[in-house]
């Protein structure tokens, strides 16, 4: 991540996760996402439950991966 200025962590981590879902293309598991962006498992399921809940991302109930729904 490249940062010029003052950033919103918050934020940061949210398109980190949506920016490396976007990038592979397919589905990632938490384990992968942890490893692709650096972010503690418990970081990357909170974020992961709040962008399922606002419609941005889906989880596979067979392979419990994540995908971007658009």
């Amino acid at each position: 991540m490249n940062q010029t200025g003052s950033t919103v962590q918050s934020l940061d981590r949210v398109f980190d996760i949506v920016e490396t879902l976007s990038n592979h293309g397919n589905e990632l598991s938490i384990s992968q996402l942890c490893a692709f962006t650096g972010l503690n498992k418990s970081t990357v399921h909170r974020i992961l439950n709040s962008l399922i809940y606002m419609g941005y991302v889906k989880q596979n109930p067979e392979t419990t991966k994540y995908s971007l729904t658009f």
